[in-house]
């Protein structure tokens, strides 16, 4: 199923995980539980992403950050807060990450797969400002009911990067009782 807005096309990557792509090509990915869900990455803050999402979920959604990058963290000063590596949190507030000018230039670049419907304005840009950061570190979990997201730590593109490990509940019963039996 493809769903689309003029800034954002999402599509259904299986019942758990929704790839959505903006303007520019960046990408996010809705991870549903339950109970929750993880909102990771927030594409470059050109277009409402929030509302986009209630649109995709009835859930509480929390957002996740995999490197504070311009085509990443945009929407996270919609949301007003976020987790992410604290290694990252001052890249955040650099010019290159949060200025205006370059998260709208990244979305009119011309290098996404989805067809543009309509050119970002200065309008459309998510004002950046302090938002609340949560800090994660390799190894902690996000509990979303019946699946779990485990930080990874893999610095290298920037010093905070990370990366989401889906488990659900239902693979770890599998796994125990296979263990008991055997």
């Amino acid at each position: 199923m493809i769903k689309r807005n003029k800034f954002f096309a999402a599509d259904t990557i299986n019942d758990h995980v929704t790839r959505i792509s903006g303007m520019g090509g960046e990408k996010a990915f809705l991870i549903e539980g339950s109970e929750r869900a993880c909102l990771f990455d927030g594409c470059s803050g050109v277009g409402s992403l929030k509302s986009f999402v209630r649109e995709l979920t009835e859930l509480p959604v929390f957002m996740v950050l995999s490197h504070a990058h311009p085509d990443h963290c945009g929407a996270a000063f919609e949301y007003g807060e976020c987790f992410m590596h604290p290694d990252d949190i001052g890249l955040l507030y650099t010019d290159f990450a949060s200025g205006a000018e370059g998260r709208l230039g990244y979305d009119n670049n011309g290098w996404s797969e989805v067809e543009k419907i309509t050119v970002g304005t200065m309008a459309d840009v998510i004002p950046a400002h302090a938002i609340r950061t949560y800090p994660c570190y390799d190894g902690d979990l996000f509990v979303l009911g019946g699946r779990k997201l485990e930080v990874i730590h893999v610095p290298g593109h920037t010093r905070g990067s990370i990366v989401l490990l889906s488990i659900t509940i239902f693979l770890i019963l599998i796994i125990i009782i296979f263990i008991i039996l055997i």
